[in-house]
Parts: C-alpha cells; structure tokens; sequence
C-alpha cells in the first residue's frame, strides 16, 4: 500500500443505512468539510477499484479482430488507512469513531464529558457513587489515568466496573466518560459515500455504497495505534470535469492522531466476573475483529449489488507476549480449566489522549506458546472474545473501542 503523496483530500460523507446507487456531485455543499468530514489517511490505495470488461464473443472477420469489449462491471476494493486516534473536548465523537461504526454497527456517544461522584457517598475501588450518571453496562470511565468497563448499573446513581481502579476516586470528583464503539447485530447496515482529491485537482475520484473491515496494527512499543479499512463498494467514478471541487486548504483535518508518550498505556487481565486484576507487562499486541461482509446480490441494484450483509463477526481474537513469569502457571489453568477472562488494552493515559480496547468476556484459545521476546523467555497467549450474553448490544459486544 502506498503513502497517500497522490492523495490531498480524503472525506467521507456521515453513515446512512440507505445504500447510495447514485453520486453527489463533489462540488455540491454535501461534500464540503464541516458537512462531510475530512480526514487524514497514513496510506491509500485505489489501485483495486476497477471497470471490468466483458471481451466479445462474435466471430471475427479478420485476424487481427474488429470487435470492441463491453465495459461491465466496477469491482475490487479500496484500502485506507489512518490513525486510531483519540476523543476531542465536548461530546461529538471523533471521526475514527464513526468510521469504526459502521463495520462494529454501534456507537454509544457520551452525553457528557465528564461526570461527578458523589459528595457525600463514598465510592470504593469497584462501585462508583455518581448521581444521574447517565451510564449503561458497556460504557467506560477514565479516572487516575486507567480506563475501566461498567459491567453492571445499581441504579441511576451507582454502577459496578467489571476490573477496580487502583485507588477508589474521592467524593466529588470527576470521571471522564467515553464514546464507545461496539458490535452491534442488530443494526441496520450503515453505508458511507467517499471522496479523494489528488495532487492534480482532476485526479478526484468517488465512491459510494461504501463499506469496510478493518484490522488494527501499531498496537507496541514505539508505535502509534492505526487503523486500516479495506472497503467494499456500490459504484465508482472519475469526478466529472464539471462537478469537481477545489481543494480546503484552511480547513484542518478533523480527528487527533493516536496517544503517544512515554506512559504508554496499561494492559490488564482479569477473571470474567470478578472486580481483581492483573497488570501485565509484555508487547506483541494484536486484536482482530476478523469481520467478513457478503454483497446483496440484486440485479436492480448497482453494479449487480443492493448493499451488504455483515456475514462473519464470530472469531474476534486477541493476542499478547508477556514474560514467563508472569503467571504462566495460572494462564495455562486458564486454558485447561475454561476460565473466561477480561481484558483492557490501553494506550495513552491522559484525558483527549487515550483509547482502549475491551474483551468483558474471553477464553483462551490454546495453550501458551513459549516465545523469545529480546532474549527472555515469553509465551504468547491467544484469546479469542464471545459475547456476554446479555440482550443489550452495548453490554453483549464482545470486542469494544473506548475512546477518552
């Protein structure tokens, strides 16, 4: 995949469950940033996304041949990708989010930043007094630098993390509160229509009826958290001569570039069901939502398609190298006794700078595999994440992305 250096301007159009058949011309205000969004990609390639040929059948007069193809179909792909990035100030999701939301199908938006315990309860490590919070099983809270998952709601003035802070927070102090994405079955598929300007402003190119999967990397040490979103289309077009836009130079890109610092994050495992934890040190972090989507075969549609169906959400894993030390013995009880498992992979640890992936509910895969990690003896654990079981689709997501 190539660095975006033929790409300027990437934006994308807010997701719509209706499943475009035709193009917004990209001089029309739709696709103007602050209506769409515009976004920065780390790498773009649309060399995929193709106008098919159907070669003629006929009989030839002549060696050499007289008879012209049929143009047919548009087909392939196109790959982006962009950083993971963090929530701003206030309560709009950051666009990673909203992209994200379309393959995941759910996105819980905070109704507030932050919110406040109470001035007179105490909180403890685990239950958090905080009147008219406004929360559900499923969102997540940030105090004292660690992101943590509500696993149960006592009432509208208390709720239960599935993983204890480490210190309980004091009365009337605030928790940051999350957009969370999540798997959701039973939302309508969403769709979302793009635009790229190139370094030549006729080199603009549309696509629509877009969906995409997407897979995680930069998730070590040193690295910073991406995303990378292969998508499915409808329909694509060289932008008319006549409907082309200019480009925005003085508008700035929405969204923030992943967390950064030399506090890295934390990593955290936990027996599904109880409020203990562990922190882990290690590295080799991989999570994959390994979501398949089918095309809705449909001769009305476009291109032969009437939109997309999510096929395959059943083998979301998750992966980790920690030292052998660190409770290996108890890792492989993990596997042989079928304990189900939590975990947090956090990066970042500063409010506007922090995401974190959540697995409420895991077994192991298989048995830890020893590992040589820089010369010390490491073993590698795979997980693979179910759902809760629980009929709410925030609180039964098995994979989640919290953004603080």
């Amino acid at each position: 995949m190539s660095k975006p250096t033929i790409v300027r301007e990437f934006r994308h159009r807010d997701p719509s469950t209706s499943f475009s058949t035709s193009f917004t011309a990209a001089n029309n205000a739709a696709w103007d940033p602050g209506t769409a969004t515009k976004i920065d990609l780390t790498e773009f390639d649309d060399s995929a996304s193709i106008h098919e040929g159907i070669e003629p059948k006929e009989l030839q007069e002549t060696i050499q041949g007289e008879m012209s193809h049929e143009p047919s179909i548009k087909s392939g792909d196109l790959k982006t990708s962009m950083y993971l990035g963090t929530a701003d100030a206030g309560t709009t999701a950051p666009p990673q989010a909203t992209l994200l939301s379309v393959p995941f199908g759910g996105l819980s938006t905070r109704a507030a930043e932050e919110i406040t315990t109470d001035a007179v309860a105490a909180c403890t490590t685990s239950v958090i007094e905080a009147p008219s919070h406004g929360l559900a099983v499923g969102n997540a809270v940030f105090f004292n630098g660690e992101v943590r998952e509500i696993a149960a709601v006592g009432s509208v003035d208390q709720f239960t993390l599935g993983m204890a802070f480490s210190s309980a927070p004091g009365t009337s102090v605030a928790l940051k509160v999350a957009h969370t994405v999540f798997i959701d079955e039973s939302q309508a598929q969403q769709y979302v229509d793009l635009l790229a300007i190139g370094m030549d402003t006729a080199n603009q190119r549309q696509w629509i009826g877009c969906v995409p999967t997407v897979e995680f990397s930069g998730l070590s040490r040193g690295e910073m958290p991406e995303m990378a979103l292969s998508w499915a289309f409808g329909d694509w077009q060289w932008v008319p001569s006549g409907e082309r836009d200019t480009l925005s130079v003085g508008t700035a890109a929405s969204g923030n570039r992943a967390p950064a610092s030399k506090f890295a994050g934390k990593f955290i495992i936990g027996d599904n069901g109880s409020v203990s934890f562990t922190s882990v040190q290690g590295s080799e972090f991989a999570i994959s939502p390994n979501f398949e989507f089918s095309p809705i075969h449909d001769i009305n549609g476009c291109n032969g398609i009437g939109g997309y169906q999510l096929s395959k959400a059943n083998d979301v894993t998750g992966e980790f190298t920690n030292y052998f030390g660190q409770d290996m013995d108890g890792l492989y009880t993990d596997f042989t006794g079928k304990q189900a498992k939590q975990l947090i992979w956090q990066f970042g640890s500063t409010a506007a700078s922090c995401v974190a992936f959540s697995m409420p509910k895991a077994y192991l895969k298989q048995d830890p595999t020893v590992q040589d990690l820089e010369n010390l003896a490491a073993v590698k654990v795979m997980v693979r994440a179910v759902a809760t079981g629980t009929s709410a689709q925030l609180a039964n997501s098995c994979l989640k992305v919290h953004y603080i």
